[in-house]
């Protein structure tokens, strides 16, 4: 599954103008899908409504929610990072924690 970020939602178009990679897959049919909260930026615009219908159709409906299991996962790498960092250790994690604490 392809998952896109709030810039790629956004770029979507575009891409599909100039027939990007990206967008092949998609027209293809590989599974796409989006976080709710990177709806919720892309839909706050400003934005054409045909390209959010085209936005729209790409992710068929597939806008998934997010808590802190979905949150802290692509995070990991991160975390990892940040415990072996003596100037930031722990700070982002804490972040992360209080941010997936908001969306449950």
């Amino acid at each position: 599954m392809i998952h896109l970020d709030t810039n790629v939602l956004i770029a979507l178009p575009r891409l599909a103008r100039q027939r990007h990679a990206l967008a092949q897959r998609i027209g293809r049919g590989e599974p796409v899908a989006t976080s709710s909260l990177a709806w919720f930026e892309y839909v706050c615009g400003p934005l054409a409504e045909t390209e959010q219908n085209l936005v729209r159709a790409a992710i068929s409906g597939q806008i998934l929610d997010v808590d802190e299991a979905i949150a802290e996962r692509p995070a990991a790498p991160t975390l990892l990072q940040c415990q072996q960092s003596e100037t930031v250790r722990g700070e982002r994690r804490e972040i992360l924690r209080v941010v997936a604490r908001q969306f449950r």
